[in-house]
């Protein structure tokens, strides 16, 4: 397919009632859904931000009002969208993202693995990490802490996803070491990775996040050896002070044709047999 056309929605920490926060997604998507959009993605817990106090009251089983009014926006728009909730199931909460295709239905789901130390008061880890084979591409999902698993997102790796979406809100503290992270990730792995996070800070918990929303990509796939500086691998980035929405385009046939290429091309663990062992046909430096 052609590029693919990406929305990005940075949301605030600030909570709100559930209804409005999802009145105030829907308002944010409706104002940029006029012009085509292939993919749509919204924070980590978009809906109940960091509030796992009121568990019951702010989670939702998958087929629960925000799958259906995120849905419903789909189908009529003809878009994928990612989203954050706080899942209910069989008596547990998870931390989970979903996964919904372009005709309403929902194509994949992954619960965070990675939880933080106060998440695991309240939150039940996930299982598995999974790529999804979608008309896009293969996607995978990332939440918070997933990012920092090299154990998650070699997995990931392995399944040769096309796109990896993480779905974050990230304490201002954290954040160069979640930048660092994040460029590690697409050094390592041939794919696109999409940011979506929260910005502000939270009338409860009162922790001032900030906004990481954006769009990565390597250079190295195209040459073994460039050498760049860490802003040459962002395609696009929203303002970290204030919620908003990034649009860009991703290139994801343009992107398997690189992967392809650098396949043909020397693998990086044989460079210390060409360069260091001379016996065997390397040279001698």
């Amino acid at each position: 397919m052609e590029k693919i056309r990406v929305l990005v929605i940075q949301t605030k920490a600030n909570i709100n009632s559930k209804e409005e926060s999802l009145d105030e997604a829907e308002m944010m998507i409706a104002s940029r859904t006029r012009k085509e959009v292939d993919l749509i993605c919204l924070p980590e817990l978009f809906i109940s931000k960091i509030n796992l106090i009121n568990l019951d009251e702010n989670a939702e089983e998958v087929s629960g009002v925000t799958f259906h009014r995120m849905s419903a926006i789909a189908k009529t728009n003809k878009t994928f969208i990612i989203c954050g909730i706080l899942e209910k199931s069989n008596g547990k909460y998870y931390n989970t993202a979903l996964l919904i295709d372009d005709e309403g239905n929902l194509a994949g789901k992954h619960r965070k693995i990675g939880l933080n130390s106060f998440e695991k008061h309240f939150i039940t880890r996930g299982e598995q990490a999974e790529a999804f084979e979608t008309k896009l591409g293969r996607i995978g999902m990332v939440i918070g802490n997933d990012i920092n698993s090299l154990g998650v997102c070699s997995i990931l790796a392995a399944q040769d996803i096309d796109i990896m979406v993480y779905l974050t809100q990230v304490p201002f503290e954290f954040s160069e070491v979640i930048r660092t992270v994040a460029l590690s990730r697409v050094m390592d792995m041939p794919m696109y990775l999409i940011i979506s996070s929260i910005v502000g800070t939270s009338s409860i918990s009162r922790i001032d996040f900030i906004g990481l929303t954006s769009i990565l990509f390597s250079k190295n796939l195209s040459d073994d050896i460039v050498c760049c500086q860490p802003k040459d691998f962002v395609i696009d980035r929203l303002n970290g002070d204030n919620e908003g929405m990034l649009e860009s385009k991703i290139d994801v046939e343009e992107l398997k044709e690189l992967k392809q290429d650098s396949a043909e091309r020397i693998e990086h663990g044989l460079i210390d047999h060409i360069l260091f062992r001379p016996d065997e046909g390397g040279i001698s430096i």
